[in-house]
């Protein structure tokens, strides 16, 4: 798990900074300044014989593809994913490795009527708390960096602020963790966090074995129609997709191919 320690590092540097430059009391302020939080569960709840959900993300570049959007702004991107009606929306706010920034929330928010979802690389309570104060309505918790302890604690403290949490795994190991928790959404990443390389059938194997009443994410590698309706038939809830839209010329184009809404871009 080379990148993700990396990751992890940069992560632990940074932090030190802000919380030296903006205190907890402070977050805690602005949350009690906030509007109440989207509903992120229900928006990627299915509904019975009904689509799978679209979680569309917004990011600029990752580790393993460098820059994927050259021209990317935040904002028409929001404003796309507004226009088209996705179900929710993923904004990526790591700073060094994906090119984000926690003021893309509040951007987005602003934009885009649906629930936001804070995806980066949480491991301290403090995270949480500025999460829930640059807007986001969802965070994402990844098992690979959290003990059980952890991830009790941050749920039940994601609870207390009203933030939705899709709890990300990426093996049978990790999804015993999930399990051992009351997180309500499961993410299933289809990425190999050694090699990197993606296989969507992680996502059908390790649904087999989580609990009906649980919400599933699958995540990484959906980029056909034909991926869509699979997930689909597997009873997946909703699925994540960043780089196929990333990396296209026609965003609102290829939302329309992967939700079935049009044949050809």
């Amino acid at each position: 798990m080379g990148i993700l320690d990396d990751i992890v590092f940069r992560k632990k540097e940074a932090l030190n900074k802000v919380r030296s430059r903006q205190p907890v009391s402070e977050l805690k302020h602005r949350i009690r300044e906030n509007e109440k939080p989207r509903d992120f569960m229900s928006a990627v709840m299915r509904s019975p014989g009904g689509p799978v959900k679209l979680i569309a993300e917004i990011k600029k570049a990752s580790p393993s593809k460098g820059v994927i959007r050259r021209d990317f702004d935040h904002l028409s991107i929001a404003g796309i994913y507004e226009k088209k009606a996705v179900d929710a929306v993923s904004v990526l706010t790591e700073e060094h490795f994906f090119q984000g920034n926690l003021s893309f929330l509040s951007d987005t928010r602003k934009v885009y009527s649906g629930p936001v979802l804070r995806k980066d690389f949480l491991f301290n309570e403090y995270q949480i708390y500025e999460s829930r104060a640059h807007g986001a309505d969802a965070i994402l918790l990844i098992a690979a960096i959290l003990d059980k302890n952890q991830a009790k604690e941050y749920l039940h403290l994601a609870a207390e602020l009203g933030l939705s949490v899709l709890f990300e795994i990426h093996d049978y190991r990790e999804l015993e963790t999930a399990l051992s928790t009351d997180c309500k959404i499961i993410g299933i990443n289809n990425r190999n966090l050694k090699t990197l390389a993606i296989d969507i059938n992680t996502t059908f194997m390790l649904k087999k074995e989580i609990p009906s009443h649980k919400i599933v994410v699958a995540e990484s590698g959906i980029k056909t129609r034909e991926d869509v309706r699979t997930l689909g038939e597997a009873g997946i809830d909703a699925m994540l997709v960043g780089t196929s839209f990333m990396e296209s010329r026609d965003i609102a184009g290829m939302i329309d191919l992967l939700t079935g809404k049009t044949a050809q871009i």
